[in-house]
């Protein structure tokens, strides 16, 4: 699918909006998720990765960091290109269709998602990450929800990813994942997404623990979330006949 009218106006949207974005700035909009999925993919030493939809390549070069081989797929080749220039020889940018990945079967020891999944068809992504990654593996995706109300006025009235985006409630993406993985867990994060507007330090701290335990007292809040991380470790589940 990488030459259909949709993907060329996602690829489009994202080199006009998103290539010259700030590191910086992407990286602090989702501070606490990526920590979080970078600790549930580790030990990284020697593994190799396959991030779908590389982006900005913030989370590539944090794979990189923590001794990763990685391969790092886009469509965008503004973002190859950018991750190339960034990070050099030290991982492997492929232009490439998550529907249909270019790599044999089982050669990968970790797979990771950011914010893709609303521009794919879940069940084909996940067939064809299931296909490459090892029996003994681990995975995370990290996905915008569709139903926070915040972020639903956002997107009507800036028209984001209009036609483009096909948001997932919390239910679809863990029934898509539940349908080729077993051993999946979830967490949601920023019930507030204003939260994306605060500097690390004390303040966000707060509000990120009152979040938390709301999360905690309330789990039906959580199909409410702005971002859900999605952990899978080990075996991929068996296909019915």
């Amino acid at each position: 699918m990488p030459d259909s009218p949709s993907y060329n106006k996602v690829t489009d949207y994202y080199e006009k909006h998103w290539a010259d974005a700030s590191d910086k700035a992407d990286a602090q909009k989702r501070l606490e998720i990526d920590e979080d999925a970078l600790t549930a993919l580790l030990p990284l030493q020697n593994t190799r990765v396959l991030e779908i939809g590389a982006g900005t390549g913030n989370q590539t070069e944090a794979f990189v960091q923590h001794g990763a081989r990685v391969v790092a797929i886009d469509l965008a080749l503004s973002s190859l290109i950018r991750i190339r220039n960034r990070l050099g020889k030290s991982c492997f940018v492929v232009c490439a269709d998550a529907h249909a990945l270019p790599f044999r079967a089982s050669c990968f020891d970790r797979g990771a998602l950011f914010s893709v999944l609303m521009f794919l068809n879940p069940h084909r992504s996940f067939s064809e990450l299931k296909r490459v990654l090892r029996p003994q593996f681990k995975a995370v995706v990290v996905e915008p929800l569709a139903d926070n109300i915040f972020l639903s006025i956002y997107r009507t009235v800036t028209s984001k990813y209009s036609g483009l985006a096909h948001w997932l409630s919390l239910d679809t993406l863990k029934a898509s994942i539940k349908a080729h993985f077993s051993g999946s867990t979830v967490q949601a994060y920023y019930l507030f997404p204003f939260v994306n507007t605060m500097s690390p330090g004390a303040a966000r701290n707060v509000v990120i623990n009152i979040e938390k335990k709301i999360f905690d007292m309330f789990p039906g809040l959580s199909n409410y979330a702005w971002i859900a991380m999605v952990r899978m470790e080990e075996n991929a589940q068996k296909e019915s006949n």
